[in-house]
């Protein structure tokens, strides 16, 4: 049923992290740490064969006691337990989960904050083997004055995007969860670790909760933090300022527009990142104004559960073609119709060079092909300029064979910035004037 399920998805070949992965995390219960570039499918990498396992399982007819467990509202007592930091990649996950087990007994849940927990409540009535979860709403359900879920029978832990887990600061929650309420420990259970990017953070949280080799490996697919070399990557220089940037956006959207209309082509979605909620909100409005005849909805964290629904349901759909949003999207979208990604606003730290890799990541699913438009602003004033990403830039654009344009190998960026800001190149940014070089 579950070869079937794949036929109907569309699944003909496994990618290059399902190769390597699958055989890892399916009978032989190894604890797998596995880096990928985003896209390349990992949620069907850790899913599948834990799937697979389950079904072989539930072969077996339930005993009585578990029957009566389930009609009496005894805890879930999940065997497969999943781990998000969003809600939206929650949900992602619970959907493709869906689709794999369709037509099998296996039931899978999802728990999320930021909407009526009724529902969910509902779900785990089912008794299911899947849970997928955010940890704040799952800690909800496991303490003491709710007792929701039974975490002593998980046989797999899945960390998903654990990166983005310590970024948002659920490391407590994290070792509440996993410490004070009953999971098996580490040596009795298997851990799965799958994200794009590992930061040393992360490499030290996986010590604490996985085992050592022999019981262990990991999975490198293509240089860690690097991106699918089908994304079509394009730069843009524009001055700083919001209002300044709106024209170069306009006539990006218009040249999607023109290529939809003239060649009668479907050029799919398009989706649009900005650092802050504002600029989301001001952007949406921007483009609704100039273009009435464009669709476009927004996605940020000022929004209540039910409208990012919305917004996402629309934009899955295609009943809107374009899509505002902030880096709460850059992670847990799988819509295999996003054509193109737009950077309005790049990372402007170093650090925070992960988030272009996951943005852009939102096109380009599982082999297709896509493009990826970013607005560069030369220098390094503070939260302005973009050239402490240079080098990565640079080295992403090199090793996926996207062309760099003239501007952006003869930059000053290609430097570096000595002592801060310290030229006039930079202060003009700094105080607000925009420049063109």
């Amino acid at each position: 049923m579950v070869v079937e399920n794949l036929r109907r998805m569309g699944m003909r070949k496994l990618t290059v992290v399902q190769r390597y992965a699958m055989p890892l995390a399916g009978p032989r219960g190894v604890d797998v740490l596995c880096n990928a570039p985003t896209g390349s499918g990992k949620t069907a990498a850790f899913m599948l064969p834990l799937i697979s396992r389950l079904v072989r399982e539930s072969a077996e007819a339930p005993t009585e006691a578990e029957v009566v467990d389930g009609e009496f509202g005894v805890p879930a007592r999940p065997k497969v337990l999943v781990l998000a930091p969003t809600r939206e990649l929650a949900l992602q996950i619970h959907m493709e989960t869906r689709k794999f087990i369709f037509g099998t007994p296996l039931w899978c849940a999802c728990a999320y904050g930021g909407s009526s927990i009724k529902p969910q409540l509902e779900e785990l009535a089912f008794a299911p083997e899947i849970i997928v979860a955010t940890p704040g709403r799952l800690l909800s359900m496991v303490r003491e004055d709710a007792r929701y879920v039974d975490l002593s029978g998980v046989q797999t832990l899945v960390m998903d995007e654990a990166d983005r887990m310590l970024d948002m600061g659920f490391e407590p929650q994290l070792n509440e969860l996993l410490g004070d309420y009953g999971i098996p420990a580490k040596n009795e259970r298997q851990t799965l670790m799958f994200s794009a990017t590992f930061p040393p953070q992360v490499l030290r949280l996986a010590s604490y909760y996985m085992r050592a080799p022999p019981h262990a490996a990991r999975v490198i697919c293509g240089r860690v933090g690097s991106t699918v070399a089908n994304i079509k990557q394009v730069l843009i220089e524009t001055p700083h300022l919001r209002e300044q940037k709106l024209p170069y956006l306009l006539r990006v959207l218009e040249a999607v527009e023109a290529k939809r209309e003239n060649d009668g082509e479907d050029v799919g979605l398009t989706l649009i990142f900005c650092k802050q909620k504002g600029t989301a909100e001001w952007l949406r409005q921007q483009i609704v104004e100039v273009t009435p005849s464009l669709a476009v909805e927004e996605l940020h964290g000022s929004l209540t559960q039910g409208a990012r629904l919305r917004a996402l349901d629309a934009f899955a759909t295609g009943a809107a073609k374009i899509l505002v949003a902030t880096d709460v999207a850059a992670r847990g979208l799988d819509m295999p119709d996003v054509n193109h990604v737009i950077n309005f606003d790049m990372p402007t730290k170093k650090s925070e060079f992960d988030d272009y890799i996951h943005r852009i990541g939102r096109t380009g699913r599982a082999g297709r092909k896509g493009i990826a438009t970013s607005f560069y602003i030369p220098g390094f004033a503070e939260d302005i300029g973009n050239g402490p990403i240079y080098e990565n830039l640079k080295l992403v654009f090199e090793e996926t064979q996207n062309e760099l344009p003239g501007w952006f190998l003869q930059s000053r960026d290609a430097r570096g910035s000595v002592g801060g800001i310290s030229s006039a190149y930079d202060r003009g940014f700094k105080g607000g004037r925009a420049r063109r070089f």
